[in-house]
């Protein structure tokens, strides 16, 4: 068998449940992927987060602790820099995130991502 027929036959088997409605629409898959996707980030975001005020609050105690040494100052004020920044950056796309969900969505305060939400082929 040559390898165009080889294709051929793999395509057909493989894409007839599909043709025929016999599978479950590969929609599902993807509703499932994005929920553990959201799971999986809901619960960095807090972690990630307090790891930029952690880092923020390092950057405070050692500007006010090495106020006589300008070299140690400097990292202090750009750990507190830094910190800010994230913090900023972070909160600033939660925001607009939350926007679009509200915009496309309506007024969802849970963020439940349902089946219903999720474009699918229809039969």
């Amino acid at each position: 068998m040559t390898k165009i027929k080889k294709a051929a036959v793999f395509i057909t088997l493989v894409a007839f449940p599909s043709i025929l409605f016999a599978a479950d629409p590969p929609a599902n898959d993807f509703a499932i992927f994005l929920g553990t996707f959201k799971e999986i980030l809901m619960k960095l975001v807090p972690i990630i987060v307090s790891i930029a005020v952690v880092v923020f609050l390092v950057g405070v105690t050692k500007f006010i602790r090495s106020a006589d040494q300008p070299q140690e100052r400097e990292q202090g004020r750009h750990l507190i820099v830094y910190g800010i920044v994230t913090l900023f950056v972070m909160l600033s796309m939660w925001g607009l995130v939350a926007f679009i969900v509200n915009t496309f969505f309506g007024n969802v305060t849970d963020y439940e991502l349902k089946n219903s939400d999720v474009p699918v082929l229809t039969q």
